[in-house]
């Protein structure tokens, strides 16, 4: 997946110069900036998703209208993007826009209206905002099982963020059988490289540790760090939170020197990337343990 971005990059690039010389069909244009904000967004380049995914909006507003599925797919990029920043409240007004348009433009049972209820749900359990993000990820969870379609990524998200929320209300037999759950669908629908199956395995690591399960704990953090480093890259967010769960679990099983080394290297990635500065929350493990 990796060694994709750079391909779809240049595509993506080459479109744009040749959509905004005139040559093609300009109505094609917000769709590739879009599409080029996603390669920024995913590649930690923040900044630049922000003015092209941006800039898209604004185009399918004024072409199509402000209750139209693009409008919303632009919408819920930007909610992803301040998702990525830890921008969080932000963030969900785009979400919740982005539903607003899809329920009125799809109605209440489309599983992309469930979609966006599981990405408001994360965002809104990045906010500790517990209960709200449970009933919406409960609903959608209803929605994606009853699709005329298997919709087995989102399930798995929704299941795997339902977990994060029952971890932080410490719920946690619900929370080990969402997760549960979330990991038999993903190893037998997704890909490999899908990049959800670390999130899965790094909230698997915060609730073993929750519950000083530490040698379990240990295997499904490793597990998940290599594959993050293997598919995204040493230096992507989302090792920042799996390397910051993982120093929990060694502070707590008394190894300081291996924390402190690991504590070193998710600063690291967080100097990498400057947005995880003013990252304010994420479930963990140490926090659980103070409560």
């Amino acid at each position: 997946m990796r060694g994709r971005y750079p391909e779809a990059e240049s595509a993506f690039t080459r479109a744009r110069v040749i959509l905004e010389s005139n040559r093609g069909d300009p109505s094609d244009l917000p769709a590739v900036l879009n599409n080029l904000g996603a390669v920024y967004r995913l590649t930690g380049r923040y900044s630049e998703a922000e003015k092209a995914i941006s800039s898209a909006l604004t185009m399918w507003k004024s072409n199509l209208g402000r209750v139209h599925l693009k409008t919303a797919i632009a919408l819920n990029n930007l909610g992803q993007l301040r998702l990525a920043q830890g921008r969080y409240a932000s963030g969900d007004a785009f979400l919740l826009r982005a539903q607003r348009v899809l329920e009125q433009a799809l109605g209440p049972d489309h599983p992309d209206f469930g979609g966006i209820l599981v990405n408001r749900g994360l965002i809104l359990s990045r906010l500790r905002r517990f209960d709200e993000a449970g009933q919406l990820l409960e609903r959608a969870l209803v929605i994606l099982e009853k699709a005329s379609l298997p919709q087995p990524a989102r399930l798995v998200s929704c299941l795997n963020t339902l977990g994060l929320v029952d971890i932080g209300r410490h719920r946690f037999a619900d929370a080990e059988s969402y997760l549960n759950r979330a990991t038999a669908l993903m190893e037998t629908a997704l890909s490999p490289n899908h990049p959800d199956l670390a999130s899965v395995w790094t909230n698997l690591g915060a609730l073993y540790t929750a519950q000083a399960r530490y040698g379990p704990a240990e295997s499904m953090l490793q597990k998940a760090l290599a594959h993050e480093v293997r598919v995204l890259g040493p230096d992507h967010t989302a090792n920042y939170w799996t390397l910051k769960e993982y120093a929990n679990l060694l502070r707590l099983t008394k190894r300081k020197a291996e924390a402190s080394r690991m504590e070193l290297r998710a600063r690291e990635v967080a100097n990498h990337d400057e947005q995880l500065s003013f990252l304010p929350y994420v479930v963990d493990a140490a926090e659980l343990k103070k409560k």
